[in-house]
């Protein structure tokens, strides 16, 4: 593995653990909305987001106003705004990857 090497201490030693850490577990997706129950958010893609290596999610709904929200885990979002799978999680990213 490559580690930089530069005049800030500070600089350096941040970005060599940022390189060091383990990102397997970090992986994007977005929500594909097959049915709009509510009239709102539209069908297809309706937002993007990630997974963290916490487990925490963040996404941005795609829309007119768009908003970020962050949830402890995907099963949150899912029972959140699955609409009993008319709204589904799909993975950009392997497990893994």
């Amino acid at each position: 593995m490559l580690l930089v090497t530069c005049h800030n201490p500070f600089f350096e030693l941040v970005f060599n653990q940022l390189m060091l850490h383990d990102l397997k577990t970090f992986r994007r997706f977005i929500l594909y909305r097959k049915e709009d129950e509510t009239g709102v958010s539209g069908t297809g893609i309706v937002a993007e987001g990630a997974q963290f290596s916490s487990g925490k999610c963040a996404f941005s709904w795609i829309s007119d106003v768009p908003s970020i929200e962050i949830y402890d885990s995907v099963e949150e979002i899912e029972r959140i705004h699955g609409h009993y799978g008319k709204t589904e999680i799909r993975w950009i990213d392997k497990p893994g990857a």
